[in-house]
């Protein structure tokens, strides 16, 4: 790619099939995952009894991430391909943008879901000492990942060879999730064949729930991401303007962080609740645009109809 800002030449051309679904596929996933993660981190924010849990706030931060992707990475993949379909052009001040922000946010995700199946297996370990732990945890664990995905970043850009590392560094969290997660299932075997009082019953079955959803998470991920660990080592061996595995595994990655809302939403109960007295706020808050508007519209009415009057 030239360093010219447009260039009209065949590396900047791709076909309106399959450069247009592409292009409407990214688009509807970027809108619906910005949605849904500003619901993830208003619900965490504004709910009191979601703030109550130090975990939340690992989710809260997952969220962020995921944001990134759906209201940076994923429009700025769109737009690329949009002007490789309609407008026959390149732009490398685009490219250079997207290929800042994507391994960013991508690389943040990545370590939050890490992170979190590292949070569930403490609880599976240390159910009584969990909320201590992560109270001070928490904070150290969210630092770690945005600090790591800075720095991987950082190096990336000017030193692309670097993406060997970025492969063994998501290879580890996916070691530190299938690890976690053999823990927690390990745990959840063995309190089954165990007798428990009926408040820790409860609480077991809870996190049952939650590590069942968190789980369902990781698959999305392993389905999602799979592909790109295959990709990357062999990735600028041809130029992405032609080929068409960095586009489709792109938008496949990408999607994985319009996934979790959906995930939450069927999955935890606090959230479900949290969403609906969001919804409620909107309505009511557009319910009281509306009708102040009548009542403008009515005064105003009323005010040209007695002056109307006054005039005969």
């Amino acid at each position: 790619m030239n360093a010219s800002n447009h260039e009209n030449t065949s590396e900047c051309t791709m076909e309106l099939v399959p450069g247009a679904p592409f292009f409407a596929i990214n688009v509807l996933l970027a809108l619906v995952g910005t949605i849904g993660n500003l619901l993830i981190i208003f619900a965490v924010l504004y709910t009191h009894q979601l703030r109550q849990k130090s975990s939340n706030f690992l989710l809260l931060s997952l969220a962020v991430a995921d944001l990134l992707v759906t209201a940076g990475s994923q429009p700025l993949f769109a737009a690329w391909m949009g002007m490789l379909t309609f407008s026959h052009r390149c732009h490398s001040e685009l490219v250079l943008v997207f290929s800042i922000i994507a391994p960013f946010s991508g690389s943040s995700s990545v370590l939050h879901l890490a992170a979190i199946s590292l949070d569930r297996a403490i609880f599976a370990l240390k159910p009584r000492r969990h909320h201590p732990i992560m109270k001070k945890g928490v904070k150290v664990l969210v630092a770690v990942c945005w600090i790591i995905a800075a720095i991987l970043t950082c190096l990336l850009v000017p030193f692309p060879p670097v993406r060997i590392a970025v492969l063994g560094l998501f290879a580890v969290c996916f070691i530190i999730m299938l690890c976690s997660y053999g823990l927690i299932l390990y745990k959840i075997a063995k309190s089954s064949s165990t007798v428990l009082p009926s408040n820790e019953t409860q609480e077991m079955s809870l996190e049952k729930r939650v590590s069942a959803t968190i789980a369902i998470i990781i698959l999305l991920f392993l389905i999602c991401w799979a592909p790109f660990f295959v990709y990357l080592p062999s990735a600028g061996q041809v130029s992405p303007n032609k080929d068409i595995h960095f586009w489709w595994i792109g938008t496949l990655y990408m999607s994985n962080s319009s996934m979790n809302f959906v995930v939450y939403s069927l999955g935890m109960r606090h959230f479900r609740a949290a969403y609906v007295a969001i919804f409620r706020k909107i309505k009511r808050g557009l319910c009281n645009c509306c009708s102040n508007d009548d009542d403008r519209d009515g005064a105003t009415k009323e005010g040209t109809e007695g002056t109307y009057v006054s005039t005969l």
